[in-house]
This record gives C-alpha cells, sequence and structure tokens, in this order.
C-alpha cells in the first residue's frame, strides 16, 4: 500500500510544479508585453526574462514526459493488481 502512495504523491507534486511554471511562464509572457517604457533601457531585462522562459519551458518539458510516464505505470500496477 505505501508504495502506491508514493507514486500518487510525486504525480501531485509534479503535476503542481508544471502548473506552477506554466503560470510562470504566462506572467512573463504578460509583463513582457506590457513594457512600454525605451526598449534600449529594458532589452537587459527582457532578455533575462527570455532566458527565465525559456528554462521554465525546458522544465516544463522535462516533467510533462515524467508525469505521463509515472500515470501509465500507475495505471498498469493497478490492471495487475486487479
Amino acid at each position: 500500500m505505501e508504495s502506491n502512495d508514493h507514486p500518487k504523491a510525486s504525480i501531485s507534486t509534479i503535476e503542481h510544479e508544471s502548473m506552477l511554471l506554466k503560470s510562470k511562464t504566462k506572467k512573463l509572457k504578460s509583463s513582457g508585453s506590457r513594457r512600454n517604457a525605451n526598449k534600449s533601457s529594458y532589452r537587459d531585462e527582457n532578455q533575462a526574462l527570455a532566458e527565465e522562459k525559456n528554462g521554465l519551458l525546458r522544465q516544463i518539458n522535462f516533467l510533462n514526459p515524467i508525469i505521463l510516464d509515472t500515470k501509465l505505470k500507475e495505471t498498469n500496477k493497478t490492471k495487475i493488481h486487479i
């Protein structure tokens, strides 16, 4: 029983992290589009935001297959136990 609880907890944690990363990515997109000030003074900040966004997207792309794989393994374990 304990081994079944652990995958569910890690799926929940990974899904929560994924949702947070997606939310942060959306915020970065909207904050970047709202900047109407002098472009040259914000160039470095925009580049940093773009790099952060790309890093977050890489994390999302990394976590999504893990979530899927964990769910598939959990489904297979459930089928085996039935």
